[in-house]
């Protein structure tokens, strides 16, 4: 059993949207098994007691308040969640010698740029700063393995974590043991299963897997739901 320090600048009451819902849901799974200290802006009634709020400081003073958390808590892992905040963590492990991991749910450059809140030039800067950063943590967890794969020139320990579904609900094959689209439409596996989580801007690539789906379908490759 480990004691880890979760902090991220985030209100997890009541979550709706799917990074908020993720985060909660790795943190109630990381309770089962581990001593858990959540540090955020707000959280469910579920995980009150291992919850404390996120000081209002700023600069010297936030890091001071948590290098003597993670002292008095003798913390051994400090988990963040997103890019926004990267840095405390690594303070903190310069100064402490904790060990540090973060969640990862996209690219956050990429969605700013997209919804037009930076530019080329600083959405450039961002993605090297984000890996430059990447590089002092001791594990990253990443929502695919599309984003293991963008980042695995960066840091080798990253792990895969899906949030949305349990692949144990599908009786359907893995896609490797696949050799061929005959074998499906012989009956010979089940029906083949298409899952999205994310919403529904351009940049998540909806409409690519809605464009598949349907081309699978016209051409009658497979069955599938």
């Amino acid at each position: 059993m480990k004691k880890i320090l979760f902090i991220c600048r985030v209100d997890l009451k009541n979550p709706v949207r799917g990074t908020p819902l993720r985060i909660y849901n790795i943190l109630r799974q990381i309770k089962k098994r581990h001593d858990l200290l959540i540090c955020a802006e707000g959280i469910e009634d579920e995980l009150m007691d291992q919850f404390i709020s996120y000081p209002k400081l700023g600069g010297s003073k936030k890091i001071k308040f948590f290098l003597n958390l993670v002292k008095a808590r003798n913390i051994d892992i400090v988990l963040t969640a997103t890019e926004v905040g990267i840095k405390l963590p690594i303070i903190l492990k310069f100064f402490s010698n904790v060990k540090i991991a973060i969640d990862l749910h996209g690219l956050y450059a990429e969605e700013r740029y997209f919804k037009g809140t930076i530019g080329w030039v600083k959405k450039f800067f961002y993605e090297q700063m984000v890996k430059f950063y990447l590089r002092f943590h001791d594990l990253i967890f990443v929502v695919s393995g599309k984003l293991k794969d963008y980042y695995k020139n960066i840091n080798s320990n990253i792990v895969v974590i899906y949030g949305g579904y349990n692949p144990e609900e599908f009786n359907t094959p893995h896609l490797s043991s696949l050799t061929s689209g005959e074998e499906l439409k012989e009956g010979k596996n089940s029906v083949f299963t298409i899952g999205y989580m994310g919403n529904t801007r351009n940049y998540q690539g909806l409409d690519f897997m809605l464009e598949a789906a349907s081309q699978i379908k016209q051409k009658n490759l497979f069955p599938f739901r």
